[in-house]
């Protein structure tokens, strides 16, 4: 009988956030390539681009920084809670 795997930590695996980041970039979703991106950089993988990606992926990472609360709106979130 074959063994099933085990489950794959996404959150934790370069692999995984690699493959995401192509996904995404493939499908235009320049976003959600950036936060897989910037997934990468937290795990110690660092992606450089060239060209129109880098700008792509520039203007995707500006977009996220705007939308991301700052670290005193996240804690006064949390204690509201």
């Amino acid at each position: 009988m074959r063994k099933k795997p085990k489950d794959i930590d996404c959150d934790n695996s370069a692999v995984a956030q690699f493959a995401l980041m192509e996904i995404a970039a493939g499908q235009g979703d320049f976003e959600r390539a950036a936060e897989a991106k910037r997934q990468l950089e937290r795990l110690g993988v660092i992606v450089r681009f060239k060209g129109k990606l880098q700008r792509r992926y520039r203007e995707a990472e500006r977009a996220i920084a705007r939308r991301r609360p700052t670290v005193l709106e996240d804690r006064a979130e949390r204690s509201s809670r």
